[in-house]
């Protein structure tokens, strides 16, 4: 299949990467951009006055907009590309994996390092996340059911991290069948470097390596759960082997939740901390699976018919909803809210002291005195919630609510 963005010439080419480069532009305001111009090199073209018509742009975006992108840095980008054979899938191409679609702020470039050159087939695709630090039988179990999913073509998809990740994408490999490592940094720095025969392993045989961060990113903190919302998005069901009650594996299930991909887990022993997760996941809807054919069971299950997960989903959120509409010192006004589910306390919190009105913000210090939490927990939660367009930011620390 012609990758679109290798069609589209050099300079926009560049366009596009420079576009992703410049901070304060994240993938919703990417998109939006290109939407408004049809073309980066438009949008570079634009002028202030033309800028100011798309929502979100402020003084600051459009300063570092005019100030440009790093030319070597592109270049470095392109080569790498050219390099390591790495494919670009640009948002509404058709190679764009469809279901990236149902996220608030997909990504508007996926690099793939591998040999997937078909559409992506979710329905086809099935995630395993857990712990870094499995016991046997959680390494068992994770084997068992993995091995003939992927015997049976379904492909297996993870973050390529130690535990429960890397013992999927091995038994997918043992297997003969396909796995994808989504991942929180570039595709040529696969992370962590403990599991890099493992994912030389997984190109070669047939497996990719995805990630909407270009190559040349080391992995930070803030990326994980960026790459936990594309590893839900990419599967038609996401399992929860074993994890605490603070893992990351339960973020990548609350983004399962919030785009309707059921979520499933294994049982566990009481007080077992690597079950709390799962027992978490259990009382709060998740599908109970024992075996293979329990998860097939999910994964083939009529679209559309109401399941305890969905139901449970519905209730969560309108439960958000009455948290965030009831009356408190610093909102007394009820507002229309898109889906809420999952949403933390702090996130509530946060909503409620954001300004609704368009183009109004409120600086990130003036929201940690008025949530009581520490700066730097506000900052790391306003980077999630942005991507998941509940916030949007002019760029200068300074956040506003999305509806």
């Amino acid at each position: 299949m012609q990758n679109e963005f290798r069609e589209r010439s050099v300079e926009e080419q560049r366009a596009l990467l420079g576009l992703t480069r410049i901070p304060g532009v994240g993938a919703g305001m990417a998109i939006r951009l290109l939407q408004h111009w049809g073309t980066a090199l438009r949008v570079w073209a634009a002028s202030e006055e033309e800028l100011r018509a798309v929502h979100g742009v402020g003084d600051t975006l459009i300063a570092r907009l005019r100030e440009g992108f790093d030319p070597q840095e592109v270049e470095r980008i392109l080569t790498q590309l050219d390099n390591l054979n790495i494919d670009v899938w640009l948002h509404g191409s058709p190679e764009y994996p469809e279901s990236l679609y149902q996220l608030s702020s997909p990504p508007l470039l996926l690099y793939c390092r591998g040999s997937l050159k078909e559409p992506w087939t979710t329905h086809r695709s099935v995630a395993f996340v857990g712990t870094r630090r499995p016991d046997a039988h959680g390494v068992q179990m994770t084997q068992s059911m993995v091995r003939p999913l992927a015997q049976d073509r379904w492909c297996i998809v993870s973050g390529g991290a130690l535990g429960i990740d890397a013992t999927a994408h091995r038994a997918a490999v043992h297997g003969l069948g396909s796995t994808v490592a989504v991942l929180a940094s570039g595709v040529d720095r696969p992370y962590p470097p403990q599991n890099r025969d493992l994912f030389r392993m997984m190109v070669e045989r047939g497996g990719a390596l995805l990630s909407e961060f270009p190559p040349g990113t080391r992995p930070e903190k803030g990326y994980f759960p960026r790459r936990n919302r594309l590893i839900s998005a990419l599967s038609a069901g996401v399992v929860v082997v074993q994890c605490g009650a603070k893992s990351g594996a339960l973020h990548t299930a609350t983004c399962a939740r919030r785009i309707d991909v059921p979520v499933m887990t294994l049982p566990g022993r009481p007080r077992d901390p690597l079950a709390a997760g799962p027992h978490h996941l259990i009382r709060t809807g998740a599908h109970l699976v024992a075996s293979v054919s329990d998860i097939e069971e999910v994964l083939t299950a009529t679209p559309g018919e109401p399941t305890q997960l969905s139901l449970w989903g519905a209730a969560v959120a309108q439960q958000a909803k009455d948290r965030l509409e009831a009356p408190s010192p610093q909102n007394t006004t009820t507002v229309s809210l898109p889906d809420l589910s999952g949403c933390s306390d702090l996130w509530i919190k946060i909503l409620k002291n954001l300004p609704a009105e368009n183009h109004c913000t409120k600086a990130l210090d003036a929201i940690a005195i008025d949530v009581g939490v520490p700066v730097e927990e506000v900052s790391s939660a306003l980077v999630l919630m942005e991507l998941e367009g509940m916030v949007w930011t002019s760029g200068n620390l300074s956040y506003g609510r999305s509806f």
